[in-house]
């Protein structure tokens, strides 16, 4: 008997579903586990914050990459602004950097006599990580409820 010309386009849309449906459950997964990963490093950068030498910064503006650091304005959780120098490590506008040790001396490249000077930070997490953080925890309130 022969089958009807619609089994081939049906079989077709099944397959071509069934490929989205495992993308998106893939997708879906693979950001769920990225949250429980930056839920573990921004909440250690929160935790290691309450010691008296180590802050998060924000970055405001990565401006220039040297060979051996960067330069950019970062955002401290007081919301003050400040020039930085930051020694040994190259990132992007929009990262968080958790700093220890750092201090305010003039800056020659600018003449900006607060420059915050820092070396290579704790840890460098992308811009998003706060919300991830947010995410995987209301997540896990729900999973608890």
């Amino acid at each position: 008997m022969a089958m009807p010309r619609v089994a081939p386009a049906l079989l077709a849309v099944c397959l071509i579903a069934t490929v989205v449906v495992l993308y998106v459950v893939i997708r879906v997964n693979a950001l769920r586990r990225r949250d429980a990963r930056l839920f573990e490093s921004w909440g250690w950068a929160l935790e290691a914050q309450t010691r008296a030498d180590v802050r998060i910064a924000h970055v405001v503006n990565s401006y220039q990459r040297a060979r051996r650091g960067t330069k950019a304005v970062l955002e401290w959780p007081n919301g003050a602004r400040q020039d930085a120098w930051v020694e040994g490590a190259w990132f992007g506008t929009g990262c968080y950097l958790v700093v220890r040790h750092s201090f305010s001396a003039y800056g020659p490249h600018n003449r900006n006599p607060n420059v915050c000077y820092t070396g290579h930070p704790m840890m460098v997490l992308p811009h998003d990580a706060p919300q991830a953080w947010q995410r995987h925890k209301n997540r896990l309130e729900r999973q608890s409820n």
